[in-house]
């Protein structure tokens, strides 16, 4: 059986290729560096470099399994060279995941985002329309850091 970030990932990917989106995934064992992002998501001519993790929600809060200091400073070192990038969180309700996109510090990740404020969810992975957000989303992305 998967571990559930590789579901989460198979299905993100799945869900952005119907979509007509492009995306790439690495991983570490495979030649990619100590900290680099799990996918690369093409949009309207940007590469966005995204970090997936399995989270849970807590009240009104969103909690990620932890990210890695390797993962914080890629993405801080991204940001410094203008870059963007961004957190993605799948949160397993039944058979389906809620997506979650964030993309302020990473190095925060302990405290938990706020649902709305920080943490934006976008709806279910198995909904087009939650592909049409996560493009609009990748499109309007700030940096992070």
């Amino acid at each position: 059986m998967a571990k559930p970030e590789t579901e989460f990932k198979t299905a993100l990917r799945d869900a952005w290729k119907a979509y007509g989106g492009w995306s790439e995934a690495y991983e570490p064992a495979r030649g990619s560096g100590i900290g680099y992002p799990d996918v690369q998501f093409l949009d309207t001519g940007r590469l966005v470099p995204a970090e997936l993790k399995i989270g849970r929600l807590l009240g009104a809060f969103l909690f990620s399994d932890d990210i890695r200091p390797a993962q914080v400073k890629w993405h801080w070192d991204l940001r410094r060279h203008g870059g963007h990038s961004c957190l993605l969180v799948g949160v397993r309700e039944g058979g389906n995941w809620a997506l979650y996109a964030y993309a302020g510090r990473l190095a925060d990740w302990r405290a938990g985002w706020r649902i709305g404020a920080d943490a934006l969810c976008l709806g279910w992975v198995s909904d087009p329309k939650t592909m049409a957000a996560l493009s609009d989303y990748l499109r309007r992305l700030p940096s992070m850091g």
